[in-house]
């Protein structure tokens, strides 16, 4: 069979002839091989007619592939033989017969057979709940930030509001303590106030960070968590390894270290 290019309004001419006569007499009468049919067919049937017959053909300069009987013949009698067998194994199988095929061949010529392969699904990625507080200084997030500066390890703390993003403050220190959180808490306080309670409810500021040593005692409370029951904040602590949920300071944090 020579080589041939075929646009795509050939290509569907074909494919009604095929529904009538058949795809390999289709194929036969075209020049083509069936698997080439048949690989149109499925185009046409995710694509739908409109959109079929829209599409550039890719033009390769050496035309459509051909494959020879003996090479089909050997693709069939390979998977024939042992059915479980899937378009790479079947290659393999055949390279050890000193037949060199490709893959998207040996695929080609089981499908048009009536393999069906199976595909594997891409995972969609699952959004986690999006929070936010409903005003400024509701809920400010508070985390620590390690990285080196030469050999010297250092430590960056960050006080940021959850609502606008807005970092009220920030200390960067050699060693943390509480008493650097609870300094850094209570200039925040004295430059921006804390959030007024709404008329007639019970709204309190709340404190945001996750479990490190400073913030978070296993054994009672520590000084910073009586220092915020005494400014009267709600503490809230994050999920154990979830850095989702301090997402907004964690994002500030990898900005951070790209920076550095």
């Amino acid at each position: 069979m020579g080589s041939k290019r075929f646009t795509q309004e050939q290509k569907l001419a074909v494919l009604k002839r095929a529904e009538q006569m058949g795809i390999k007499e289709a194929a036969r009468a075209a020049g083509v091989r069936y698997t080439t049919v048949y690989d149109w067919k499925s185009r046409l049937e995710a694509l739908g007619e409109e959109r079929f017959l829209s599409c550039k053909p890719f033009m390769p300069g050496r035309g459509i592939k051909k494959i020879s009987p003996q090479k089909e013949e050997a693709v069939l009698s390979a998977w024939k033989r042992c059915p479980a067998l899937g378009p790479g194994q079947v290659r393999n199988q055949l390279r050890r017969q000193g037949i060199t095929v490709s893959i998207k061949t040996v695929r080609q010529i089981m499908e048009a057979n009536g393999y069906k392969g199976y595909r594997k699904r891409t995972k969609q990625k699952e959004e986690g709940n999006r929070f936010e507080a409903r005003r400024p200084l509701e809920l400010p997030q508070m985390d620590i930030l390690e990285f080196f500066i030469n050999k010297l390890k250092v430590y960056l703390l960050i006080l940021l509001d959850d609502f606008s993003r807005f970092v009220f403050g920030f200390r960067l220190l050699t060693q943390t303590t509480i008493d650097e959180v609870i300094g850094l808490v209570q200039e925040a306080i004295d430059r921006y106030g804390k959030m007024p309670a709404c008329a007639g409810t019970a709204d309190r500021e709340e404190m945001l960070a996750d479990r490190g040593f400073v913030f978070y005692s296993w054994k009672g409370a520590n000084r910073f968590e009586k220092y915020l029951e005494l400014e009267r904040i709600d503490h809230t602590h994050a999920s154990a390894h979830n850095p989702k949920t301090l997402g907004k300071i964690e994002a500030l944090n990898g900005h951070l270290r790209r920076e550095l």
